[in-house]
């Protein structure tokens, strides 16, 4: 793929979706093996994208997915593909990415949210991602409550022992 995006920006310099979409590849990339040299030309192609076409919703898009995927940073990430959004409206590949990024902040209901959306716009989307974050709010009510107890059961273990008693 990243082959084809490299033949058209060499035909056609000034192509702005090629650049994104080369990004958005080299982002995904980067995700699954790491390599810094994928990292720097996903930065670089996103921002040629944007410098060229600013308005360029998937410029935005091909930033924020710079941002999520390779430096974890949700809140740029988010601001990028808000921008995006406002360009390409009802475009499920942002809802998701917006909804996966409410999911790692634990907002829930935006994320379920958003998933809902983007398959309600597009049914051939896999639910996968919307199921596995009803699975997480399941287990984090769990694992909070766990919490909770184990809490308070401390608290009162250390009020005993800091209690003074018959020796």
């Amino acid at each position: 793929m990243a082959q084809l995006y490299a033949q058209a920006i060499a035909l056609d310099p000034a192509f702005a979706l090629a650049r994104a979409r080369a990004s958005i590849s080299y982002s995904q990339q980067f995700f699954e093996t790491h390599d810094p040299a994928l990292k720097a030309k996903a930065r670089t192609l996103a921002e040629e994208a944007l410098r060229l076409s600013p308005a360029l919703g998937e410029a935005h898009l091909a930033l924020g997915l710079f941002f999520y995927l390779t430096e974890r940073d949700y809140t740029a990430a988010l601001e990028q593909f808000t921008i995006a959004l406002t360009a390409l409206p009802n475009n499920v590949e942002v809802l998701d990415y917006i909804a996966r990024i409410y999911r790692q902040q634990g907002r829930w209901r935006a994320a379920i949210g958003g998933f809902e959306q983007a398959r309600s716009l597009n049914p051939r989307v896999e639910p996968w991602e919307m199921v596995m974050t009803y699975w997480m709010v399941r287990d984090w009510r769990g694992c909070r409550r766990r919490n909770e107890t184990k809490s308070r059961a401390e608290a009162r273990l250390t009020a005993s022992q800091s209690r003074p008693g018959p020796n």
